[in-house]
């Protein structure tokens, strides 16, 4: 009965070790804060900790974040009990990092570099804009138009709707 059991093991390791790559379905239950999600497959067994990115490390990385309750595809990291997450029916965001540079695209975008993030950058230029005084023959202007600064007003409005401040 031992050798039939010490077989047994050893075809699993081999399979495991040598056989194809699993690639199964699931549904996302919760996003984590370590970058994993939970999810529930078919037969009602669960996950706690499926990864989000390949290498589990900081610094640089692109991250897709599914939505709960989405139709998810995992795939079983080779020789590990470890899954990370090959494609999401729903997306909530994505986000990639290459060092200090930082794109974040969810119901708006985020760009964010050397300090600085866009939206807050053509906000202060925009009101820049607005306060401006130019220089005549008969001396400085006094204040831009009223026309002129509901338009920037609304430039900077369409901005905010478009961009996320960090």
């Amino acid at each position: 009965m031992a050798d039939i059991e010490n077989i047994r093991e050893q075809m699993a390791a081999f399979s495991e070790r040598y056989g194809p790559a699993s690639i199964v379905e699931a549904v996302v239950t919760k996003l984590n804060e370590d970058e994993t999600v939970g999810v529930e497959f078919d037969d009602g067994s669960e996950l706690e900790d499926v990864r989000l990115k390949a290498i589990v490390k900081e610094g640089d990385q692109f991250i897709v974040r599914p939505a709960v309750g989405s139709n998810i595809l995992i795939g079983r990291i080779a020789g590990s009990e470890e899954y990370l997450l090959i494609a999401a029916s729903e997306i909530v965001e994505v986000v990639i990092k290459i060092g200090n540079t930082k794109l974040s695209v969810s119901d708006k975008i985020e760009i964010k570099a050397g300090g600085e993030d866009l939206l807050s950058l053509l906000k202060d230029l925009i009101e820049t804009m607005i306060n401006e005084k130019h220089m005549t023959n008969t001396g400085p202007t006094i204040s831009l138009t009223p026309d002129s600064v509901t338009a920037y007003n609304g430039i900077k409005t369409r901005f905010n709707n478009l961009l996320k401040s960090v």
